[in-house]
Order: structure tokens, then C-alpha cells, then sequence
């Protein structure tokens, strides 16, 4: 999926709230670091998610406004609301059986209905096909 939206000019960025040295230690033997532009630990900022300083330093690492950005994350309340109280153009939950974090979309969409701009995913693969109605033109990507 990163390497299509690469390919589709998209500019990404990795921002966790994960211990700063098991993060390095994973990306180190993922080979993710060559699809991304930017990764921000958020132990190294200073703040966590969902704090918007946190969100607007992965903008300001993608030398991009907040508006021209989404985000996709697993957990409603610290990627998608921190996303989205950072002025994110949209974001996208990705849910997975199992998963630590299963949350009520419907209860949350009840507490948080000035959220909208959200969209549930299953599965990343089908992020691709939903982007063009949450992005702006190619040349802010």
C-alpha cells in the first residue's frame, strides 16, 4: 500500500506514540524508513497524540498544511479526534479483528459529531480508492 501511494505521489509519514527504541528497532528491520518522508517519535516531540502540536509536527515535517493532510490510525480518540482537532483534511480508521482498541463507531460518531470527516477501513488496501475524495489536487500530496 505505501509503495502505491508512493507511486501515486503521496508524500507519508510515520507518527507513534510507541517507546522511541522498540520503534527504531522494528523500523530498522522493516525497511519502511525508504517509503516514508518523515518519521516523528512522539517521546522525541514532547507531546503525545492526540495533542495537535503532535499532528502539526508531522505537517510541518511534510512542509504541508494540516488541511492538505489525512491520517490513519487505529484508535478513534487518539489518530482520528487528534487528527482531526489539528485541522486534518480527513481521516481513516482501520479496524482489525482482535485488535486491542475496538471501538462503537456509531457511539462515537454520537459523541463527536462535530467529526465527520472520518471514514472506517477493514482492511489498508482499500485506502487507495477512498483518497481522492479526502485529498486536495495532486500538487499538495
Amino acid at each position: 500500500v505505501l509503495e502505491q501511494l508512493r507511486r501515486a505521489g503521496y508524500r507519508l509519514a510515520l507518527l507513534t506514540d510507541n517507546p522511541a527504541a522498540s520503534q527504531r528497532q522494528k523500523l530498522r528491520v522493516s525497511g519502511l524508513p525508504a517509503l516514508l518522508d518523515a518519521v516523528l517519535l512522539t517521546a522525541e516531540l514532547g507531546c503525545r497524540k492526540p495533542e495537535p502540536a503532535a499532528f502539526r509536527a508531522a505537517a510541518d515535517a511534510l512542509a504541508l498544511p494540516p488541511e492538505a493532510l489525512v491520517m490513519v490510525g487505529d484508535n478513534l480518540h487518539r489518530d482520528i479526534h487528534g487528527a482531526l482537532c489539528a485541522g486534518y483534511r480527513h481521516a481513516f480508521q482501520l479496524t482489525r479483528p482482535g485488535a486491542f482498541f475496538n471501538f462503537d463507531r456509531r457511539r462515537w460518531r454520537e459523541l463527536h459529531p462535530e467529526h465527520d470527516a472520518w471514514t472506517a477501513l477493514d482492511d489498508l488496501r482499500g485506502l487507495h480508492a477512498h483518497l481522492p475524495a479526502a485529498t486536495p489536487d495532486k500538487e499538495t500530496r
